[in-house]
């Protein structure tokens, strides 16, 4: 059963308020050592951090890690006596089209704000957060009101767990629309660990840009940066891409999820067509350029 006021009780004593160089936005505890996890947008480049607890106590909050491509952060505040009770998470890739979910946020400034709807669709896809960045990929698409100041809050499911960190809001005017987006909580659970030992987060790289398809077999490619692993291994531009691994690819969308699961330094043999004939072509990943 879907029941706000009791997720609202169980969940907004682990939210905060996240203030950063006059921005202000979301964030909610991980854990009872102080990491709260927000969007890395709302902390980006600040020099001091804010949290104000569920109770109104502000404490001063560190930025020990982020991932900018998948606009995370997390902050460390120390608790000082202060007892927190932090959320759960849960499984971003187990939910369905439909099913409710609750939002808990500052929006405006206004504290401690609830808003519900459903899952409008998952695998979105956006424009990177920074230039020249990778897209935004497997996003939450949810109708729950989401405006500025939500940005780093958790989006809930009936079971009062955390399953996307609410990120922004498809809107002409600044306000809520009902197109809105979260980050999947598997990102947080795969890059925690990373960002709260404040080490870099890379991220895959083949280097290729796709050709236009034309219904022949095989992801087409049309140009291969140059200096990058795709041109270290011997593709070339006309190439076309039949299969990773051998798991067979239907669009070039497929091969960008494949190759965002992988981990930087990994080698995967691409079976290629050239001229008729099949290669295989093992491609080391190489990080996403700066």
């Amino acid at each position: 059963m879907f029941d706000p006021i009791a997720i609202f009780t169980a969940v907004e004593p682990a939210v905060v308020s996240v203030l950063a160089d006059g921005g202000a936005g979301t964030g909610f505890f991980v854990d009872a050592s102080g990491h709260i996890v927000t969007n890395y947008h709302v902390v980006q480049g600040a020099s001091a951090v804010t949290v104000e607890l569920s109770d109104g106590v502000t404490l001063d909050g560190t930025v020990l890690g982020f991932d900018s491509a998948n606009d995370l952060a997390v902050v460390r505040v120390e608790l000082e006596g202060w007892a927190v009770a932090p959320v759960r998470l849960g499984d971003s890739d187990a939910l369905i089209v439909g099913e409710p979910v609750a939002a808990i946020g500052h929006p405006f400034g206004l504290q401690r704000t609830l808003t519900t709807g459903i899952i409008s669709a998952t695998s979105r896809t956006r424009p990177p957060l920074l230039s020249g960045g990778r897209l935004q990929r497997g996003l939450i698409q949810t109708d729950a009101a989401l405006n500025p100041g939500n940005s780093g809050g958790p989006l809930i499911n009936a079971a009062g767990e955390v399953i996307g960190v609410n990120a922004a809001a498809e809107s002409p005017v600044r306000g809520s629309v009902g197109t809105n987006f979260a980050v999947p909580v598997n990102l947080v659970t795969r890059f925690l660990p990373q960002m709260i030992k404040g080490e870099a987060i890379q991220h895959p790289w083949i280097g290729i840009s796709g050709g236009v398809p034309d219904g022949d077999s095989g992801l087409p490619i049309g140009a291969v940066v140059s200096g990058s692993p795709a041109q270290a291994a011997g593709l070339i531009g006309g190439d076309r891409i039949v299969a990773v691994a051998d798991e067979p690819l239907d669009d070039f969308d497929e091969l960008a999820v494949l190759i965002d699961a992988r981990e930087v330094g990994e080698t995967l043999p691409f079976q290629v067509l050239r001229d008729g004939a099949m290669l295989e072509v093992p491609i080391t990943l190489a990080p996403w350029p700066a």
